[in-house]
């Protein structure tokens, strides 16, 4: 996943923490598509073969696999050769300052995947490429929470690169608060959304950009284009029940900019926090019912 995360226990001790790293390191090394042995770079190498997938695995792509369905292809898994083209073609800190001129490469799309829920296995067509991102991000958080209160702790708090999922006990009176780190650059104030449960994940440019000859580029690539996307927008932060259902919303946000994406929240009953590029906070839907 190629970020850095943030592990919070509630009624737990350093065995709860060292499960949590030990399983974050397991998912990161088998869902990464940088490395050949994981197992989304032998599904992306078979070629279009059926691939029996660990449980997990198949969890993670199905629910990709349903998030492109559901957001009518703004999110899509299928982006890894066009993230090759502009130059994403290894782990993010091997960039190159700067990257070779820009290619681009629209996405397939999910249509061609065949699951196999009774096998958890997993065909796709030949040419078509798996890059899971933040979906994996959040699929993580969420199996992590899930796992620490299942293992004794009261409450527990994941964050794997703006990724956060909560649940339980939470260290304080006013529950799990979280700030969005993007409104806090420069002069703008600190936003911060207070939950019971639930997750909020932030989709931004911001975080992994490189140059290269005609500009800077970033990560957040428009699948029908294959070229970075230029929504209008600089971040989007999503509150919902699961840190996947954020992300994948998080994702379509960004890419159907400020108007866009207030219709697909209105239309999905969510909320979130939406930062133009000329620096405009803009509330979406009822997240005021969870500022703090």
């Amino acid at each position: 996943m190629g970020t850095t995360a943030h592990l919070v226990v509630v009624g737990g001790g350093s065995r709860h923490l060292d499960l949590a790293e030990m399983h974050l390191r397991d998912l990161h090394r088998r869902w990464t598509r940088f490395d050949r042995t994981s197992d989304i770079s032998r599904l992306n190498a078979a070629g279009g073969r059926v691939v029996i997938l660990p449980a997990d695995t198949y969890a993670v792509i199905e629910a990709a696999v349903q998030g492109w369905k559901y957001t009518r292809g703004r999110f899509d898994p299928t982006v890894a050769d066009s993230m090759v083209a502009v130059g994403y073609d290894r782990s993010f800190e091997r960039i190159p300052a700067v990257a070779t001129a820009l290619r681009t490469r629209p996405a397939p799309g999910c249509a061609g995947i065949a699951l196999f829920p009774e096998l958890h296995a997993v065909a796709m067509p030949p040419g078509v490429h798996l890059d899971l991102g933040g979906i994996a991000k959040g699929m993580a958080a969420d199996m992590i929470v899930d796992e620490l209160l299942g293992a004794g702790a009261r409450g527990a708090a994941v964050n794997i690169g703006g990724d956060v999922r909560v649940a339980g006990e939470a260290p304080g009176p006013s529950g799990w608060i979280i700030e969005l780190a993007p409104t806090a650059v420069g002069v703008r104030p600190a936003l911060r959304v207070g939950l019971a449960q639930g997750a909020v994940c932030t989709t931004t440019r911001k975080r992994r950009t490189w140059r290269g000859p005609e500009g800077p580029r970033h990560h957040l690539v428009d699948p029908g284009t294959g070229r970075p996307a230029d929504s209008g927008l600089e971040s989007v932060s999503i509150v919902a029940p699961t840190a996947v259902r954020a992300e994948l919303l998080a994702k379509a946000a960004y890419l159907a900019g400020l108007n866009g994406a207030s219709e697909l929240l209105e239309e999905a009953g969510a909320c979130g926090v939406l930062v133009t590029d000329a620096g405009q906070i803009c509330p979406a839907g009822a997240i005021r019912d969870f500022l703090r």
